[in-house]
Order: structure tokens, then sequence, then C-alpha cells
């Protein structure tokens, strides 16, 4: 019951049984109640729906009642003094906010029919309004995020993608700042470093993308917890203040109020990280968002993924031509339709013709072919034969030249 996603518990316990009857009709009976029943089990749940501003565990019912709750005589007794209880209370957030509360509780006794504690389940009565604008949020969210999707997978320009994507989640989940932590692996230390590549903000917040203090951040020896948490694929989500002192250390001094970071995992590598700022509010974000933006990073990782895939290619393109070029031989690659999709330096040097004439008009192609093989050269092609040997009119001198040919055909899976 107390992993129950959609209602709080909390569990108050007494540090020394007591005579309810006996303690409850003295003058100060109820402050004793109040100040020996402590908060000894909460549910992450209940807990930021009391105050997610600061942590519960270990407080006592009296810093509870007189600092958060609006709590009248009948619920506070009720909840104390009967077996069982049900009402509606009002909260108040450290910040003023008021919210409804439905409770329902339950009062334990130890064998001796003394009170020993209280088990308290308790949810949110949300109103028509508040409840209008939290779909509305998450439909913000939703269509944002199918955007951001469309945008990674069309667009070659990763950064650009990118900035567009962050510009868009940002401006949906109305957050200050969105951004991206790559990590790497240093060598001479042996720690896993990561730093920031890519930011947006808004106009009115101090962008963090120029802050050399984010360009090294060892995550194993400084942020030790968020290696640990996003490593294993979780997030890190809650208020600043309520973080380890390395972290607040860390994101105090960009004005971090709240914060949400999602890994970004790449072929089962914890590759870096998203980050979500909130410079002007506690927010913190439910279960359903960071479901959604955790898989939003997923796909973010599968562009990093695509953007290092074509990296390869490129290099690996880039050393074929270079190796290309140097052959003697004529090397070129045609499509179906016959049209040039690559050719060595080679033909030029051969025939006078450069890459791009021959891409431009391809029948430069068999511009030199000695008539008497032109049919040859027809006929060896529609027969797909792999090799054959033409005559070619030199250009330099009209003199005739015997050039053997290769074919290597390339088939798609179909």
């Amino acid at each position: 019951m107390k992993d129950h996603p959609s209602k709080g518990v909390i569990l108050f316990e007494m540090d020394l049984p007591i005579d309810l009857n006996e303690a409850w009709v003295k003058s100060d009976g109820r402050e004793y109640i109040l100040e020996h029943l402590m908060v000894t089990d909460i549910n992450d749940f209940g807990n930021d729906l009391l105050d997610p501003s600061i942590d519960l565990m270990g407080k006592n019912a009296r810093e509870l009642v007189y600092e958060h709750l609006v709590l009248t005589d009948k619920a506070l007794s009720g909840m104390i003094m009967k077996p069982t209880f049900f009402d509606e209370v009002e909260v108040i957030r450290a910040n003023g906010e008021r919210l409804n509360l439905k409770i329902d509780s339950i009062s334990y006794f130890d064998d001796e029919g003394h009170f020993s504690g209280v088990y308290i389940l308790f949810n949110e009565i949300i109103d028509e309004q508040k409840l209008i604008t939290k779909l509305q949020r998450r439909d913000e969210l939703l269509r944002a995020t199918a955007d951001v999707n469309h945008i990674l997978l069309s667009n070659d320009d990763v950064n650009e993608a990118l900035y567009k994507a962050f510009k868009l989640i940002g401006e949906a989940t109305d957050v200050d700042r969105v951004y991206v932590f790559e990590n790497y692996f240093d060598e001479d230390t042996k720690t896993v470093f990561c730093t920031q590549r890519l930011e947006w903000a808004k106009d009115s917040i101090v962008p963090q993308i120029d802050n050399e203090d984010l360009k090294a951040v060892p995550l194993e020896l400084g942020i030790p917890r968020w290696m640990y948490t996003l490593s294993k694929g979780d997030a890190i989500n809650g208020l600043v203040k309520n973080f380890p002192l390395e972290e607040r250390e860390i994101l105090e001094p960009q004005d971090i109020i709240s914060i949400l970071v999602v890994p970004i995992t790449i072929k089962g590598k914890f590759w870096g990280f998203v980050g979500f700022d909130n410079c002007t509010s506690e927010y913190k974000w439910s279960e359903h968002e960071v479901a959604v933006l955790t898989s939003l990073a997923s796909n973010m990782g599968l562009t990093f993924e695509r953007l290092r895939t074509n990296k390869e290619l490129e290099k690996s393109q880039e050393m074929f031509r270079q190796i290309a070029d140097t052959i003697d031989e004529v090397f070129y690659v045609r499509n179906a339709d016959m049209s040039v999709e690559y050719m060595n330096n080679a033909f030029q040097k051969m025939f006078g013709y450069s890459v791009d004439m021959i891409k431009e008009n391809p029948e430069l192609f068999t511009q030199n072919v000695h008539s008497d093989d032109l049919g040859k050269l027809k006929e060896s092609l529609m027969k797909d034969e792999d090799s054959f040997e033409l005559k070619y009119i030199d250009p330099d001198n009209g003199s005739t030249r015997y050039i053997a040919n290769k074919r290597f055909p390339v088939y798609d899976d179909q």
C-alpha cells in the first residue's frame, strides 16, 4: 500500500503508547500527543502531495498540523480517537498553495489498549478548473513531443533540430531552460565527466551554455547520486533545496529552484542526459510527465546515434575517395537509371571530362567509345555481362585504345 501510485500513505507512531481517554481530556493532553506522534513512514506521493518542498519523515504531528494542515477539532480528534475515520481537510503548503484532501485513517493500539499510532491514506480532491489545467498541460506536452519527434527524424542538422526541440518542449512545459549534457571518459584520471553541449533558455533567464563550471563536471566524484540514478535509467526529479550539498553547490548558482533530469542511453550505454530547469517556481514533475520526457530523451539518443553513424560514414567515404583518386584505373558507380553516382578522377585524366560534367551530361560517358563498339556496349549492358572489352578513341591523338570493363552489380533487399 505504501507504493500506491495515486494515494498518499503516512504512518504516525507514538514514541510510547498512551491511554487516549486519559490523555485527551487533560489540558495539555492534545499537545502531548501531537508532540510525541512521529512520522515514521511516508510514501513519495504523499510527501509531494502534502508539501514537496520539505521532507516530512521524522517530523512530529504537531509540526505537521500547525504548519501545514487546517484541521477542525472534529477531524483531529476523529483521526486519533476513533478506530477508523474519514473526512475532508485543507492543506497549506510552504509556498502558500492550498489544496483539499480526502482522508481515511485507521488508529491502532497495543495489547493493553493503549494508542500506538495512526495509519492515514489521503488523496487530493481536484476541482474542475484544476483538472482542466492539468489535462491541458498533459495535452500540450504530448503534442510538443510528437512535433519534436518529427523534427528529430526530418532534420539533418542535429544541433538545429535539438534547439528547435528544446524550444518546443520548454514552451509546452513552461520551464526556463532545457539542455543536453554528454558524458566522456578521461583516460588520464580514469573518471567519467559530463559537459554541456546545447541549451535553450527563456529570454528572461540567464543562459548557462558558456558557464565554464559546466564544461567538465565529474559525475562519479562530484555528483555520484546522479551517476548512480541516471545510469540505471531513472530520473532525477525534485526541489533543489532538498538535494545533497554537493548538488546544491552546482545548481543553486544557476538559480535553479526545481529540476528534472532524464538519461540518454545509446545501445545500452549511459551517454548523457537532458535537463529541465525551473528557475521561477517550485514544481515536481508527475510520473506521466517523467515517462513522456524519458521516452523523448531516448529518441534524442537515436538522433545522436544517427549523427555518430553519419560522421563515421562520411569519414569512411572520404577515405574511400582518397584511395580511389590515387589509382590509375577508372572507378565509377552508376544507378539503376544509369545516372552516375560517383566517379574517380582517373576518367578525367584519361578522357578530359570532369566528374561534374559526366553527372550533368551522362552521354559524355560513352562519347569516346569507338563507333564500332557502341552496339557491343549496349548489348553487354542489356545482358548484365560482368566483363567486356571496348575500343575507345584517345582524345589527345585520335588513336584507338582497348580498355577492359569490369562490372559488379549491387542489389537491394528486394
